[in-house]
């Protein structure tokens, strides 16, 4: 038999900007075929200014690489890659860390019904800091500060300052970054979380909204599938996206299918943003976007092509003898929807 003799080699440390170097070619590479947003502002943040200090040899670029790569590949469309490089780097380097993180959704994104809850908030600030304590002394400044700029709202919070409004706010969502309550736990399901929709489906709604038999056909499969009221929280996220040429087709569609869609759970800071309230806004804000004297033609086709319900020939009879009233009066445009 040939003995196996092990011999222990000291390597030379690396130096950080080496470290740096050769992340970011890896980064760069697992990354390469991807067309979404990169923001090389947020990648100095959270990496070069944070994470980075957690990464101390080739083998922790590995580990790391390895288990954002895999990542990536499941959910590259459904999250923010910078975010998603920061939670890697802590799943390998700071595990209890990424452990708390993954089971503290309203202390990290500023959930309502936590901030006015002040002994539970103290007693959870405590708790993050009692996990970067058992850490070793050289990660506990670059672990604190990872998690400080993939959760601002949380950083504001434990350092004493206060925010008008809520935390989980619409540019967040709308960057699939990991502080927003919608899309934080993407990051912990490797998917789109059940009862949620895909980017890539709202994308493609959005991009057929000129066409209203196939964008018909989208939203009776979401119904079908049980995520309409997800497809409608998005829209409303991303109401400005919808192509001119989309408007009109998109307010008949919500006026004659609306009542179909079932109430979605939750979705944002604020337990009353059902569904319905959402559909309602977002036609508000279309209506908007039609000139008022288009405006009064589209609601009133609408009424005589329909089969609406009473409550919504209501509504719109009013939406039409305010847009004529705003408009006689001189009103700005913003106000005929009202």
């Amino acid at each position: 038999l040939k003995k196996i003799v092990q011999i222990i080699c000291e390597l030379p440390r690396a130096r950080p900007e080496k470290l740096n170097q050769i992340l970011i070619t890896r980064f760069n590479t697992v990354i390469k075929d991807y067309h979404g947003k990169t923001e090389q502002e947020r990648f100095n943040k959270v990496y070069l200014e944070a994470a980075s200090g957690l990464i101390k040899t080739v083998r922790d670029i590995s580990r790391t690489m390895n288990t954002f790569r895999f990542l990536f590949q499941l959910v590259r469309h459904e999250v923010n890659i910078i975010d998603l490089l920061g939670i890697s780097i802590l799943t390998v380097s700071c595990p209890e860390l990424y452990y708390f993180i993954r089971d503290h959704k309203d202390l990290l994104c500023d959930s309502p019904l936590l901030r006015y809850d002040s002994e539970r908030m103290k007693a959870l600030q405590e708790a993050f800091k009692a996990v970067i304590a058992r850490l070793p002394d050289r990660d506990q400044a670059p672990a604190t500060a990872t998690v400080y700029s993939m959760f601002p709202y949380f950083a504001e919070r434990i350092k004493g300052a206060t925010r008008d409004g809520h935390g989980d706010d619409r540019q967040s969502e709308l960057d699939l970054r990991i502080c927003s309550s919608v899309r934080f736990p993407t990051y912990f399901q490797y998917g789109v979380v059940e009862g949620d929709i895909s980017q890539s489906d709202v994308a493609g709604f959005i991009a057929e909204s000129p066409d209203e038999t196939k964008m018909t056909d989208r939203l009776m499969h979401h119904i079908k599938v049980g995520n309409a009221g997800a497809l409608i929280a998005e829209l409303r996220s991303r109401q400005d996206q919808v192509p001119d040429g989309g408007v009109a087709p998109l307010i008949r569609l919500l006026l004659t299918h609306g009542d179909k869609i079932e109430e979605a759970p939750t979705r944002g800071a604020f337990f009353f943003l059902d569904t319905s309230w959402r559909v309602k806004m977002l036609l508000v804000h279309l209506l908007r976007r039609v000139p008022w004297e288009r405006r009064t033609t589209l609601l009133e086709d609408i009424m005589l092509k329909s089969d609406l319900g009473l409550a919504t020939q209501t509504s719109l009879i009013i939406t039409l003898r305010n847009t004529r009233e705003n408009h006689d009066a001189g009103k700005p445009e913003d106000a005929y929807a009202d």
